[in-house]
């Protein structure tokens, strides 16, 4: 009777452990394989995150809204176009070797330019804000409308030969 008894035991225990291995192992597969296996998650993390991109020529760039970036790692998200991707100008409308940090300077001949209003400057050294023009960008002028060498310091003056 005990021996009947021990082997009942025997059995039950033998089963529940082997249900037991089972519900893990499945319990292990259906927690890593939950999304489709390892195979899936891959494919997953392959897919690009870059998606509402209009052209990005490398595929690295990080910009959404840029619709044109050179090496793909601007940072820029509403830049038209960069030189090198390394702009950090949100609104300029082109900068030349991507290192400029005016927002709204129009154009900036070496992207080192502080000036926010300038229309044109030669060198991008230039401390002008409302200048129209200036020769080597040193003017301190605000108001000249043209100043040969910049170094002008009249204000109202139309036109200064030196």
């Amino acid at each position: 009777m005990k021996s009947v008894f021990k082997s009942k035991i025997f059995t039950l225990v033998l089963v529940a452990v082997t249900l037991g291995l089972l519900t893990g192992f499945t319990g292990v597969g259906t927690h890593l394989n939950g999304n489709g296996g390892f195979t899936s998650i891959k494919a997953k993390s392959n897919t690009s995150s870059v998606e509402t991109l209009a052209k990005c020529d490398a595929g690295k760039s990080s910009d959404n809204k840029a619709a044109k970036c050179g090496d793909g790692k601007s940072s820029d998200n509403k830049a038209a176009k960069c030189g090198d991707g390394k702009s950090t100008d949100k609104k300029a409308a082109k900068c030349g070797d991507g290192k400029s940090t005016d927002k709204k300077a129009a154009k900036c001949g070496d992207g080192k330019s502080t000036d926010k209003k300038a229309a044109k400057c030669g060198d991008g050294k230039s401390v002008d804000k409302k200048a129209a023009k200036c020769g080597d960008g040193k003017s301190t002028d605000k108001k000249a409308a043209k100043c040969g060498d910049g170094k002008s310091t009249d204000k109202k003056a139309a036109k200064c030969g030196d």
